[in-house]
């Protein structure tokens, strides 16, 4: 029986107590300990939903940084993978950077994420047991617009629209398997360094807040539009001689009931296609390596260019659905 004492400011345990007797150990000791014996690593992943825009030469500073914290340690092995996914489920795969810095920058195939993987075979100072400890590090690095494209290729049309709602947000994510916490904690810090650094593109506050709310637009839009109809109506009543025109009470009826349902349904039609819009909308974080990527990044632009202009038309069709809800006295 073992059990852990917590530093206060929720660091590493300082010791365990092991043993019916609670003999106090160094918590490192207890940790080479317990890897040795059971042949395990523990595992942390983080994940980035930040707009990255990424290049080749961004790839090469996250390298160098990653290199240089491998440096401070003793390394007995080491062994890296840079591999590259196209779409259309094509790949290509390098056994070093080096190798992987002659990529094709003339390629028309847009990439969709790039995987970094580094194995590591560490001899700490000061261990228990004087064996290296094994060290997976992985970097994943994804394009939104060639993720995007690719769902839509494989989407039935109906789905389009939306689908970016569905596209994974995360745009960097890197996986350290460790046996010491500490070490796998500098690769950690060094990569969200590196995020911190990359090229970005703005967040917008207020987008993601109105994409949060986005599905009460149809039926706020219905709801609207409908009671503008009814207060018309409650109005228009002063307009009929409902003693000598009879005739007059079923133009009423006609005229404003449908164009209470009319107007209910092209509002709600006008508020899901403006709810699409919104939730749609494409935030640009790409990776560009290649032709192929400047020519989808190219598409992605004129994408959100004409993704503003159909929510300015949703807009305007409401404000004319008012404007006639308005002139249905006209029909009395």
């Amino acid at each position: 029986m073992s059990n852990l004492v917590i530093e206060p400011d929720g660091q590493s345990p300082k010791e365990v107590l092991v043993g019916d007797a609670g003999t106090p150990i160094p918590f490192k000791v207890y940790q080479d300990i317990y890897h040795q014996i059971t042949g395990r690593t523990e595992q942390i992943r983080v994940r980035y939903t930040d707009h990255l825009r990424i290049t080749f030469e961004e790839l090469q500073q996250l390298h160098l940084r990653l290199a240089q914290l491998s440096d401070v340690h003793q390394v007995i092995v080491r062994s890296e993978t840079i591999t590259v996914f196209h779409d259309k489920q094509r790949k290509e795969q390098y056994t070093s950077f080096q190798r992987f810095s002659a990529y094709n920058a003339g390629g028309t195939a847009p990439t969709v994420s790039v995987v970094m993987k580094y194995s590591l075979s560490i001899l700490l100072p000061g261990q228990a047991v004087n064996r290296p400890q094994q060290y997976v590090i992985t970097v994943r690095l994804t394009s939104r617009p060639a993720m995007l494209r690719e769902a839509e290729e494989e989407a039935p049309a109906f789905m389009r629209g939306r689908l970016l709602a569905f596209v994974s947000d995360n745009t960097a994510e890197i996986t350290v398997e460790y046996a010491d916490y500490v070490v796998a904690r500098g690769y950690l810090s060094a990569f969200e360094e590196w995020i911190n650094g990359c090229a970005k593109t703005p967040r917008k506050p207020w987008l993601e807040k109105l994409q949060r709310h986005s599905h009460l637009i149809p039926p706020w839009f219905r709801i609207g539009l409908v009671t503008l109809v009814a207060f018309l109506a409650w109005h228009g009543v002063d307009l009929i001689d409902w003693q000598t025109d009879a005739s007059a009470f079923l133009r009423f009826l006609v005229a404003y009931g449908a164009c209470g349902y009319l107007v209910a349904q092209i509002g709600y039609l006008a508020g899901h296609a403006l709810e699409d819009t919104i939730v749609g909308y494409p935030m640009l974080s790409y990776l560009r390596l290649n032709r192929g990527d400047e020519q989808l990044v190219e598409d992605f632009v004129r994408r959100q260019k004409s993704s503003t202009i159909r929510s300015v038309l949703s807009v305007l069709a409401q404000l004319a659905l008012a404007v006639a809800a308005t002139q249905i006295d006209r029909l009395l």
